[in-house]
């Protein structure tokens, strides 16, 4: 007896070696493929050709508005074939209108081309042709327009990201770009960008690689300024610039705020002006002036603006140095008037910083009045002090009775025509008795800088015989030619003993 043991066979093992079984599988093989054939129908697996313009990666399509086309070998069905097709580049998808002529597709950009700027058609997606057969694709390839070539870059620019300046041009308020390639002015100019007020001098220089642009204007102070340029800005070969480059520089390199320093009179020394040493609230005298120093370099314009007064007083301002300012007024201080001076917030040094806070200063002028020092009559010793109060009376004995000789010394010295209008002013006029005669003025004449001389004729002498002496006071009384005049009326009398 015999057994057969059959290891590791397949079924085609049994199929090969046994005539049955080959009969069987022909038959099962050939009614399956009369069933598919007679429920289905033949499927068409030849795949479906296309060609491209550009025809290879980093190929160059020539022409500002050149086509990109899909050539297929066969009549696609439109609506599904135009899907498949995308164009971008580094800012994103490029906008285009499709067209069709026979079993070509092209894609006509709606700008120009950049030159020398990558491009990337894609071809993504299914697709059928008209006969019935399906064409899939992913597919990507780069290309340039018009050229290949490196693109421009921005190799440095002045001042740096984030740097401090100052606010003139000599002081880093400038900017200098520097370009790998020469660059296309207008292009660039048009893609530069920067918030820098007014109107601003552009150079360039170095084959066009260097641009600079300076303000010409003074930049705000403690202000950051930025600025930025685009890839619109070109080469001189019309190739876009890499990327988007910007920056920001700040106006902060001058840090210390301007104050007043100090206000003082001064006083006019022929042409100049002099300082008297005191300080405004007691030096401030007849006809002076007064100068504000600041602790600082400042703006001219902006000094000269800086100063008010109240009350209101009319005046010029001029500038002694950098530093210092005089206000020199048109009239003579008001006398007993406390004075506010203002140094405005708003004035600026020379970087544009502000005081910030007015200044303010509170002052009375140190005017004197006019007043008497002494009065001489004929031999007498010169009567002082309280003896000419206002209402007192001289007795006095003439060596000519009919004849008074006054010598006026006053506190002040007279000048121009205040000593014409003293010696017609003061008066010497018959007080009691009643009946006493008329005096008239014989002689009047300057004795010294600050005296006048006087002579009246006509006294009568006797017992009891007063006469009475008036200077007229205030504003429009007795003057010394600088503005100085008695506070008040002075009335003294005078009795001539016989």
């Amino acid at each position: 007896m015999y057994k057969l043991y059959i290891k590791n066979k397949g079924p085609d093992f049994f199929i090969r070696s046994c005539p049955f079984f080959r009969k069987q599988f022909r038959l099962t093989a050939l009614f399956l493929a009369v069933f598919l054939a007679a429920s289905c129908g033949f499927a068409d697996l030849r795949p479906v050709p296309y060609t491209t313009v550009p025809e290879r990666a980093y190929g160059v399509l020539y022409g500002s508005y050149a086509p990109v086309l899909v050539r297929f070998g066969t009549e696609m069905v439109q609506s599904e074939a135009e899907k498949l097709i995308s164009i971008s580049f580094r800012e994103g998808p490029v906008s285009g209108d499709l067209g069709w002529d026979g079993n070509t597709l092209y894609f006509t950009p709606r700008s120009p081309w950049s030159a020398g700027l990558q491009y990337t058609l894609s071809l993504n997606g299914n697709a059928f042709a008209k006969d019935g057969r399906e064409l899939r694709v992913s597919s990507y390839m780069p290309f340039y327009a018009e050229k290949t070539g490196a693109l421009p870059f921005l190799r440095s620019f002045s001042p740096g990201d984030g740097i401090s300046v100052g606010v003139n041009p000599e002081e880093g308020a400038l900017l200098v770009l520097e370009f790998s390639e020469s660059m296309d002015r207008k292009s660039t100019e048009y893609a530069f960008t920067w918030d820098c007020p007014g109107d601003k001098d552009v150079l360039w220089y170095n084959d066009d690689r260097s641009l600079e642009l300076r303000p010409k204007e003074k930049l705000n102070p403690w202000t950051a300024y930025h600025w930025s340029i685009s890839t619109r800005a070109k080469s001189r070969d019309g190739i876009p610039l890499a990327g988007k480059y910007e920056g920001t520089f700040i106006t902060n390199r001058d840090t210390l705020i301007p104050a007043v320093e100090r206000c003082f009179p001064l006083a006019a020394s022929g042409p100049a002006w002099v300082e008297t040493g005191g300080n405004i609230g007691d030096g401030l005298g007849s006809g002076g002036a007064i100068g504000v120093g600041f602790t600082k370099a400042m703006n001219r314009e902006s000094m000269l603006r800086s100063l008010r007064f109240e009350p209101g007083l009319a005046g010029r301002t001029e500038q002694l140095d950098d530093r210092t300012i005089v206000f020199i007024p048109e009239q003579e201080w008001a006398r007993e008037t406390v004075y506010t001076l203002t140094v405005s917030r708003d004035t600026q040094d020379l970087s544009g910083l502000k005081l910030g806070e007015d200044h303010r200063v509170f002052f009375t002028p140190d005017l004197p009045y006019l007043d008497l020092r002494f009065i001489a009559i004929d031999t007498y010793a010169p009567f002082t002090g309280a003896d000419l109060a206002d209402g007192n009376c001289l007795r006095v004995s003439l060596s000519d009775p009919l004849v008074l000789r006054l010598t006026l010394g006053f506190s002040l010295n007279l000048s121009g025509a205040a000593i014409t209008a003293a010696f017609s002013r003061i008066s010497l006029t018959p007080f009691f008795p009643p009946n006493l005669p008329a005096i008239a003025l014989r002689s009047a004449s300057l004795e010294s800088e600050d005296a006048l001389s006087l002579e009246w004729e006509g006294l009568a002498g006797g017992a009891g015989h007063y006469y009475r002496l008036f200077i007229p006071g205030g504003k429009g009384g007795i003057h010394n030619g600088g503005g100085a005049f008695f506070r008040e009326d002075r009335c003294i009398y005078i009795e001539v003993l016989p």
